[in-house]
């Protein structure tokens, strides 16, 4: 019987230590939301300095794109490249990759063929938009010729 009462006593004596224990933890929990809340508007800062240094990034390239001839600016435009390209273009060709930047074109074409691959190199190289044709890897597989050329373009 004390045995039953002296249990009964701990646990009343563990809730009440509960019922203290409980309030301070929740405090602790709201305190620890806020810095958090705190901590996330200080990465949101950082996003938009990421987006800022972005958009500096995009604005130097667009720059770089600019070309100042007798004080007017002109510039080539991505779009004639691809229209240039697409003039030079041989059927059974098919252009998988396209980079360029304001001297040079990197190509990568598929072909069914080497024939069709060698009479796109050709017309490359008879082309009136592309100069220094150069062919910097090609590779046989089942499904036919891959090809990367470079080439510098004509102003």
């Amino acid at each position: 019987m004390f045995f039953s009462l002296g249990i009964l006593a701990i646990i009343v004596l563990l809730l009440a230590a509960l019922k203290f224990y409980v309030p301070i933890v929740e405090g602790k929990n709201n305190a620890l939301a806020e810095t958090i809340l705190v901590e996330k508007g200080k990465i949101v800062n950082l996003k938009s300095l990421e987006m800022a240094m972005d958009t500096q990034n995009r604005l130097t390239e667009i720059k770089k794109n600019l070309e100042i001839e007798n004080e007017n600016v002109t510039r080539l435009e991505i779009t004639k490249v691809l229209d240039y390209l697409g003039e030079d273009m041989s059927s059974g060709m098919l252009v998988s990759e396209f980079e360029y930047d304001q001297e040079k074109a990197i190509v990568s074409f598929e072909a069914d063929n080497f024939n069709n691959l060698a009479l796109q190199i050709f017309n490359l190289k008879n082309s009136k938009y592309f100069d220094e044709i150069n062919i910097v890897d090609v590779a046989r597989s089942e499904e036919g010729v891959k090809c990367n050329i470079e080439m510098k373009i004509k102003k």
